[in-house]
């Protein structure tokens, strides 16, 4: 194993024991397998399953039956390579994908490997997550990231690989109107995405006005329950954007309904130009 200096053989992890039962535990620092990196991890954002895991123990079937670490849009810098794993990629800063396939699958095997049946995702039980100091994961899925990014920006890179997937899976293009249902931290990343790509409206739709103020803040038209912008002006029921919505029937190893994943958002309306279907995509 290649390391660099200074490594600790223990390190503090952030561990869920129960709803509400949070603790800060000693634990080993993990060695990196054949073809994986040690991470110091250095930022983890706080995903609303990790808030869903802190306050119910469970998201659906997912169930914490045993002490959880959580955490997984995380990003920091390899201090150590497993045997057969790149040795250039020592000290490089990289950002996390969370989910690590079986790699042998019928969908592993032609690329499709976000639909693996057996994916092993972090923060979801049984497999720990990221709040802890050090992480081993393969290096196929520890992405390297430009200095123009922080550290910060670096662990948001999974949240937005979502509002990305969407806007993808919704084929958004230059001079569309877009409909978000859900002014989230996921919604509203979504909003700013569709805007990247060209939409030239993107509505949101919520029943929080603090979350409503917050679409509005990030340049979309916020709507309340009844259609309405903050300035009672209500959209026009003939003229429907698209619509980008995430339903709740993920598949199982994949709770959070991440991207390429089935039960991914959708749009809805009427286009100039239908596209193929997508390899793999669910009819």
């Amino acid at each position: 194993m290649t390391t660099t200096s200074g490594i600790p053989t223990t390190m503090r992890a952030a561990v869920l024991h129960g709803p509400g039962q949070l603790s800060l535990a000693e634990r080993p620092v993990p060695e990196p397998g054949p073809g994986e990196v040690l991470v110091r991890v250095e930022a983890v954002g706080t995903c609303g399953s990790d808030v869903h895991y802190y306050r119910h123990g469970r998201i659906g079937d997912f169930v914490v039956r045993e002490p959880l670490v959580l955490g997984h849009e995380a990003a920091g810098t390899v201090v150590a390579c497993g045997p057969g794993a790149d040795p250039r990629r020592m000290g490089r800063r990289v950002s996390i994908e969370p989910g690590t396939p079986c790699g042998s699958c019928g969908e592993c095997r032609p690329g499709r490997y976000n639909l693996c049946p057996d994916m092993r995702f972090l923060a979801t039980p049984p497999v720990d997550g990221a709040f802890c100091e050090y992480l081993a994961v393969h290096q196929d899925f520890a992405h390297e990231v430009p200095d123009c990014l922080t550290i910060e920006d670096a662990a948001l890179l999974e949240p937005l690989s979502v509002a990305v997937w969407a806007c993808r899976k919704a084929r958004v293009a230059p001079g569309d109107r877009v409909l978000i249902t859900g002014a989230g931290p996921i919604g509203l990343v979504t909003a700013q995405t569709a805007r990247a790509f060209g939409a030239r409206e993107v509505m949101v739709t919520d029943v929080l006005p603090h979350r409503l103020a917050m679409a509005r803040a990030a340049g979309a038209a916020a709507l309340d329950g009844l259609g309405r912008t903050a300035a009672g002006r209500r959209v026009h029921p003939h003229r429907p954007p698209g619509v980008l919505r995430r339903p709740r029937g993920q598949r199982r190893g994949d709770p959070y309904g991440g991207p390429g994943r089935p039960g991914g958002p959708r749009r809805h309306g009427r286009r100039r130009d239908p596209a193929p279907a997508e390899p793999g995509a669910e009819p």
